[in-house]
């Protein structure tokens, strides 16, 4: 007899305007500059972010001598935070969203 299996799978999906996409890029290149000379003040915590106006946000911390980015997808809620090592894969995955956006764009 065979062990039955059981898998489930939680998907989360978020949305943002082109409009802000084009923001958090323009952001993302201001505050990329900003991580050495924040991380060299040794602070004991600092925060440095941009926020859309629909709560969307992008940027990052730093702690004990180290850098976290992190975006969070929505306002409110719980679970919606993401935390990843460097700013130039979200600016990459970013990037990557805005051209597949314009190239869908010129087929319309």
């Amino acid at each position: 007899m065979k062990t039955p299996f059981l898998f489930i799978s939680v998907y989360s999906t978020a949305s943002i305007e082109y409009a802000d996409l084009l923001e958090v890029l323009k952001a993302l290149k201001a505050l990329q500059p900003e991580v050495e000379k924040d991380l060299a003040s040794k602070p004991d915590y600092l925060e440095n972010k941009f926020i859309t106006v629909d709560g969307f946000q992008i940027g990052y911390y730093v702690s004990d001598g180290k850098v976290s980015w992190y975006l969070k997808l929505e306002k409110f809620g719980s679970d919606n935070t993401l935390f990843i090592d460097r700013g130039e894969v979200i600016e990459s995955a970013f990037s990557e969203a805005k051209n597949k956006i314009d190239e869908l764009k010129k087929t319309m």
